[in-house]
């Protein structure tokens, strides 16, 4: 009866064992903005994302008349960050609006 017992407790420990996931190799996500999301300074975001790899985003006027690619932290989301399209009343030059 033991060794049943024994057998039966090490075929649910390898059936159950799949199941557990090792958290050592995780990352924390961690994102820093230059600019603290400001539309009149251009800025850049740096961090890691939560698989560990590094990003580098800047602030840049789109192709669109008076229109900014705003990047910005934002622990609510997946990837740590977001980008908005920002409309600047008097412009776009080199990233801010004007």
């Amino acid at each position: 009866m033991v060794i049943v017992g024994l057998v039966v407790l090490l075929v649910l420990v390898v059936a159950f064992s799949s199941n557990i996931t090792t958290v050592g190799n995780t990352f924390k996500r961690a994102c820093s903005d230059s600019d603290s999301g400001s539309n009149f300074i251009k800025g850049t975001i740096t961090g890691t994302d939560t698989s560990g790899n590094a990003f580098e985003m800047t602030d840049y006027c789109s192709s669109a008349e008076n229109q900014l690619k705003e990047y910005s932290c934002d622990s609510d989301v997946l990837e740590g960050w977001k980008s908005n399209i920002e409309y600047c009343n008097s412009g776009c030059v080199d990233g801010a609006c004007v």
